[in-house]
């Protein structure tokens, strides 16, 4: 019923490990319900198959040549015959011996496509680790604590773009909540919270994706959504996104700490994006204004030196950008 994709790619043994003894803890299950493919991002990471000989549930490694998370995602999902797919990184676990069990006795419904947890966050630093629930407002930017079924995802052709090697997550499910329309959608309620979203300073993504990276691929992705809206969604609500990414790249090139070389990059690119996609800025109406405003200023993590801004300095901003000042 569901398969569990987790990747893999330089991460030593004893990250992934609570991740599939929790599993092998699950309570209420029937372990033939579900199975880990664990996805490795080069065969030279490829993880002793005796780890896994003990463990009352089936794991299956596959080794890709190294191309990235997308890569390894698409992988897992090609490779997969379940019903629902979870993608879960190697360092994220679940939160309780309930988890499984609770995800399980849902996903038969044929009511949903997309089904999401209620999650934790864990970001581990150097000197301490900090645990909370992750805000509302980010349910549908990441990948984290969502069971997504397979045969509507292979139906939409909906995969995760391989050139983004950060945004990749938060563009994926941009596709799907666009297609979907919120609709199909429901959440999983659970006494427990269900899955756990560890943040390590020394992962990968969070050491290379810090700042320029991340900001530059911020904006390709609302790049790559405003031509996803243009094929399918309507004239308005291209109109609003391409609001929410001028207020984005707004942010990016006023509050970010960037360096000159990406700050030039970024508006120069931006004004290639408002040559295709001016036409379509236009003033939304109060209530998207006010969450767009929110929600660009927020999911910046830096850009909380600069106050939130309204319409007016934005579109002043865009004009400027248009005329090449």
């Amino acid at each position: 019923m569901l398969d569990i994709i987790v990747t893999h790619y330089k991460e030593p043994w004893e990250i992934g490990k609570p991740l599939f003894d929790i599993l092998a803890l699950q309570r209420g299950v029937n372990f033939k319900d579900f199975r880990v493919i664990l996805v490795n991002d080069g065969k030279e990471h490829h993880l002793p198959d005796e780890l896994f000989t003990d463990y009352p549930y089936k794991v299956e490694q596959i080794d890709i040549p190294h191309g990235g998370v997308s890569a390894a995602r698409n992988a897992g999902m090609d490779y997969s015959n379940a019903e629902w797919i979870n993608f879960c990184d190697f360092d994220d676990t679940y939160a309780s011996v309930y988890s499984i069990r609770d995800v399980l006795s849902v996903l038969p419904s044929n009511d949903f496509d997309l089904l999401w947890v209620q999650l934790i966050k864990e970001d581990f630093h150097i000197e301490h680790d900090d645990l909370r629930f992750a805000p509302e407002r980010t349910n549908f930017v990441f990948i984290h604590g969502k069971y997504y079924r397979r045969s509507w995802l292979v139906w939409h052709g909906i995969r995760f773009d391989e050139d983004m090697p950060f945004q990749e997550d938060s563009l994926f499910n941009a596709y799907i909540v666009a297609l979907l329309d919120y609709k199909r959608v429901g959440r999983i309620r659970t006494i427990f919270p269900n899955y756990v979203w560890c943040r390590r300073t020394e992962s990968v993504t969070t050491s290379d994706g810090h700042r320029d990276p991340a900001a530059y691929y911020h904006f390709l992705r609302n790049w790559k959504l405003c031509d996803f809206y243009h094929q399918h969604m309507t004239e308005d609500r291209l109109s609003d996104l391409v609001v929410r990414s001028c207020f984005d790249a707004y942010y990016m090139t006023h509050g970010v700490h960037v360096t000159d070389e990406m700050l030039e990059r970024i508006r120069k690119e931006f004004r290639e994006y408002i040559e295709i996609f001016g036409k379509y800025y236009r003033k939304p109406d109060d209530d998207t204004l006010r969450q767009i405003a929110d929600i660009s200023w927020g999911e910046l993590e830096e850009a909380d030196e600069v106050p939130k801004v309204g319409y007016e300095t934005v579109t002043k901003w865009v004009n400027k950008i248009m005329i090449g000042e």
